[in-house]
């Protein structure tokens, strides 16, 4: 056969994404921008929901970490003819949903702040009661349930299912509790790994660290960061 009849074939194009895939992926890394907020707002509260909260930061700390590590690889991608044009809209995907995780978790951190005012509040009687005690016998009580009927009419709750009541302890032998006679401490739920804590000291003399943290002061009580 001459080599004229021979029509050349041109190699297959890669196969791409339709534009609606693109569009979905852009909306599934905005969406990130309020999955951070919904986890804080679902795992603050005694619903039983901060599992859920929880499960829902895993997503976003795995979809972070899945983009932090596709961003090289589609910058390489970037540098092949051939891939290039595919390489861009990736790693514009993969920036936008970065820039939204970081975003969402700048905006859940109001609803941490308003949450732990809600238990500072609720806290008030009892710390109150626990002074009075202390006025009233000269040394604080044993236990909370001492304060009750005289002192208070029942012990509050801090209003979080990862903290049913209020932890109050004493120091023990040998213990020095930053030279306070006594603290109240709560379980915070906390959405990602750690184990933070908050924390009262009647002298509010908090360290800048301590408790197996770093302390931050937020008003009369302390956020010790794990």
């Amino acid at each position: 056969m001459p080599d004229s009849d021979i029509t050349p074939t041109n190699p297959p194009e890669t196969p791409g994404w339709s534009r609606s895939a693109w569009w979905q992926l852009l909306g599934l890394a905005v969406a990130l921008t309020g999955l951070m907020p919904l986890a804080e707002w679902l795992s603050w509260g005694e619903s039983g929901l901060q599992h859920i909260g929880g499960l829902l930061v895993w997503m976003a700390m795995l979809g972070l970490a899945g983009a932090l590590v596709g961003l090289p690889v589609f910058f390489i991608g970037g540098c092949i003819p051939r891939f290039r044009r595919h390489a861009v809209w990736g790693l514009v995907y993969l920036s936008i949903a970065v820039a939204s995780f970081f975003l969402g978790f700048r905006l859940s951190l109001p609803i941490k702040r308003f949450a732990l005012n809600q238990v500072m509040a609720r806290a008030e009687p009892l710390v109150a009661a626990i002074h009075k005690f202390e006025a009233t016998t000269g040394k604080p009580p044993q236990n909370l349930s001492e304060l009750v009927p005289n002192y208070l009419a029942r012990i509050p709750k801090p209003g979080i299912g990862t903290s049913p009541e209020f932890y109050y302890r004493l120091p023990e032998r040998d213990e020095s509790i930053e030279g306070n006679a006594w603290m109240l401490d709560v379980n915070p739920p906390v959405i990602g790994i750690g184990f933070d804590r908050f924390i009262y000291l009647p002298k509010q003399n908090y360290p800048e660290r301590g408790w197996g943290g770093v302390l931050e002061r937020m008003g009369t009580w302390a956020y010790v960061h794990e």
